[in-house]
């Protein structure tokens, strides 16, 4: 099993996203001890990363399919998320949407994508490109923390984001953590809860 924890915070490992993410990830080895097989997991601080932005020229599509013409980190990355079986996605809310530098990383997976158009009626979109690889089997954890009283409507669009581009490379759905969860609660107090949360819903069935 590996595992990719990819921490888009730009305190780096300073961020408080990054410390519930290692509790996932403590909780998820705890888990999978009956399984008997062995857990790889890697780490990406994308703040200690060079990932430019990308620059709309298509050569990835058209002169050097599935290569991106920036040579920088971001072809790593690409490596080490086609390896993983699980990602973990850790960040902390930036003006309703992700951080920067993720922004980055997630419009640089476009590599990762055929040039070719599918049309969609599941409500992502009218349409989308298919992914180059097979990613079945994959999943993908979303991490976040925020500093607004309640979660509610605040993660809208990195909701519709992350939809998009998971629903693209036809990834399974794991459970959501409804804001419900914690209504009215300060980011702060929401270490423990998080965990105990994401150990008996999450866990259970990405080891399932």
């Amino acid at each position: 099993m590996n595992i990719l924890l990819i921490n888009g915070s730009p305190k780096g490992k300073r961020s408080n996203s990054l410390r519930l993410a290692n509790s996932f990830i403590e909780g998820f080895k705890e888990g999978y001890k009956s399984k008997n097989e062995a857990i790889s997991i890697d780490e990406m601080h994308v703040a200690s990363m060079h990932v430019g932005a990308c620059k709309g020229c298509f050569a990835c599509w058209q002169k050097t399919p599935g290569v991106c013409c920036i040579n920088d980190d971001m072809q790593t990355a690409i490596g080490k998320m086609l390896e993983a079986d699980i990602v973990v996605w850790s960040f902390p809310l930036y003006y309703f949407s992700v951080p920067g530098i993720l922004k980055n990383v997630i419009d640089r997976q476009l590599p990762m994508s055929l040039p070719f158009m599918s049309t969609k009626d599941d409500g992502y979109g009218s349409g989308s490109h298919d992914c180059r690889y097979d990613m079945e089997g994959k999943r993908h954890v979303l991490i976040s923390t925020c500093g607004f009283y309640s979660a509610n409507e605040n993660y809208d669009s990195v909701s519709r984001i992350f939809d998009h581009f998971l629903n693209l490379f036809c990834l399974p759905v794991i459970n959501q953590i409804p804001s419900a969860t914690f209504p009215d609660t300060p980011c702060q107090l929401l270490l423990s809860r998080y965990h105990l949360y994401v150990h008996v819903l999450i866990i259970r069935e990405l080891i399932d």
